[in-house]
């Protein structure tokens, strides 16, 4: 009987977005329409790829796959060449070799065989995107045997750069002298994590580091700080005692522009917890905004003799879940709010 495994696999949610830099001080971060960058690709007909970590990171394919719904489907590879793994044939368990050496404490039920590779040939290790491009929303398959979520930033911001590069119209037009664009994937905060601060009657507590080298005064008025000092880097912690009246609040306008200032750039806040009461009987509960993202799991079932994900079941888990379809999450409608 076919011995059958389960693996668990985490789909994260991003937006695209670019940061506009002066130098190495960030001013601005802006939603990005990827669409743009899909038609330069498809106008390119080209395979980009960069090489992350020295190894060759590309884009495999791309396929429109559902029209009605504006869906892509984008396969990410590595093409593996260093730390190859090797091929192993499980041996016939009268033929293994009993050795009574000191240093055998578990002798291999396994040959090991080397995985040959030629010049023109590679491992290939995947990732699965989805991208919605009536919404603007990426759903990403979490696989670190390929690469991480910088990984594929650092790829897509090369392609954009290329493009920017090319199109000199554009950049003389509409580019300010010394600035400077880089592609990135925001996560996005699950809408209920905000409701649930809304949901405070009481706020005991906010404490929160931001860093911005170029910090700008109405900022630095908004976070309740003196920017004279012209600080690249502010950690504060704003407290009340309650132990006697569980009535005393933060001021709630002073919260709302600082929950208003992360929506609008989450990646300038390294952290930003708030701890509040629902009413005056509640106990208070913490919400840790900066870890809070927009995610789901799925548990693939494969064999041990087809020991990896079958990519067309990945996308196809993907869309139901992120459209919703057969009661399985609407991810779509939580990602857009």
């Amino acid at each position: 009987m076919t011995e059958k495994k389960k693996k668990l696999v985490t789909f994260n949610i991003f937006r695209p977005t670019l940061l506009e830099y002066s130098g190495i001080n960030r001013k601005n971060q802006e939603r990005f329409d990827f669409n743009i960058l899909l038609e330069y690709i498809k106008d390119q007909s080209k395979n980009f790829s960069i090489l992350y970590k020295n190894e060759e990171l590309a884009i495999y394919s791309i396929v429109k796959e559902n029209l009605d719904e504006g869906l892509f489907h984008i396969r990410i590879v590595k093409y593996r060449k260093y730390d190859v793994p090797n091929a192993y044939t499980r041996l016939d368990a009268t033929n293994i070799n009993i050795n009574d050496g000191e240093n055998d404490f578990l002798l291999p039920d396994h040959n090991e065989e080397e995985i040959p590779l030629s010049d023109n040939t590679s491992i290939g290790e995947s990732i699965s995107i989805l991208y919605d491009s009536i919404t603007n929303t990426f759903v990403i398959q979490s696989n670190l045997h390929c690469t991480t979520t910088r990984g594929i930033i650092t790829l897509f911001d090369s392609i954009h750069s290329k493009m920017l590069s090319e199109n000199l119209e554009n950049k003389e037009e509409n580019i300010e002298k010394g600035t400077e664009y880089q592609f990135h994937l925001a996560i996005i905060p699950p809408k209920k994590v905000f409701e649930k601060v809304n949901d405070f009657d009481y706020i005991t507590e906010v404490e929160f580091v931001y860093e911005d080298n170029d910090m700008q005064d109405d900022v630095a008025d908004i976070l309740g700080v003196n920017n004279d000092v012209k600080a690249g880097k502010i950690q504060a912690r704003y407290h009340i005692d309650t132990s006697k009246d569980k009535k005393k609040s933060l001021n709630k306008s002073y919260i709302d522009k600082i929950l208003k200032l992360f929506k609008n750039d989450k990646t300038k806040f390294k952290k930003l917890d708030l701890k509040g009461r629902n009413n005056e009987e509640s106990n208070i509960d913490l919400v840790e905004l900066i870890n809070a993202r927009l995610y789901f799991q799925h548990s693939f079932t494969y064999t041990v003799e087809k020991p990896y994900l079958d990519h067309e079941s990945v996308y196809y888990e993907m869309e139901m879940k992120y459209l919703g379809k057969e009661g399985k999450g609407d991810y779509r409608s939580k990602a857009n709010y």
